[in-house]
């Protein structure tokens, strides 16, 4: 490794142990996930409420959506959770796995549920190679850049 590499290594780490890491991550199991949602946001929180919750639990607004209400679907706000550390991937084949929290507001202003879907995608050299369950709002772009969110954030979410 190049004395240069060696610093920049060192600086990131440091770095990345200076953040508080989020509360909620996609390495909880599900039980575990909905455990701690429902001690942090109960039915009848507002949308502010529920974001404040999340900046509490050090939740990156980077990995928050806000969905108007469109059809028959509500309000969502989702927030997508990557495993400690962030999203990473290997330098050739690997695969990131995530989890969107999908908070359902009905009606428009009010909390009435919190929804979970687990998905993931490969990646090979940089290029993504499966892409996740559900369709996207936008193309795939190469890694490292953040997978899109869900065109609809309630399909397949339990």
């Amino acid at each position: 490794m190049t004395r240069l590499a060696y610093i920049l290594a060192l600086l990131t780490f440091a770095l990345v142990g200076c953040t508080t890491p989020p509360a909620l991550h996609a390495n909880m199991t599900d039980p575990v996930l909905r455990t701690k949602l429902a001690e942090s946001f109960q039915p009848g929180m507002t949308l502010d409420q529920v974001q404040g919750g999340l900046d509490t639990l050090h939740i990156d607004h980077g990995r928050r959506m806000l969905y108007a209400p469109e059809g028959e679907r509500p309000q969502v706000l989702l927030a997508r959770l990557f495993p400690p550390g962030g999203f990473w991937g290997a330098e050739g084949d690997s695969v990131v796995e995530w989890v969107d929290v999908s908070f359902v507001f009905e009606p428009t202003d009010h909390l009435s549920r919190t929804l979970l879907y687990r998905d993931g995608m490969r990646y090979f050299y940089g290029d993504p190679v499966n892409k996740p369950n559900r369709e996207p709002m936008a193309r795939f772009p190469r890694w490292p850049a953040l997978p899109p969110p869900p065109k609809n954030p309630l399909e397949g979410a339990t």
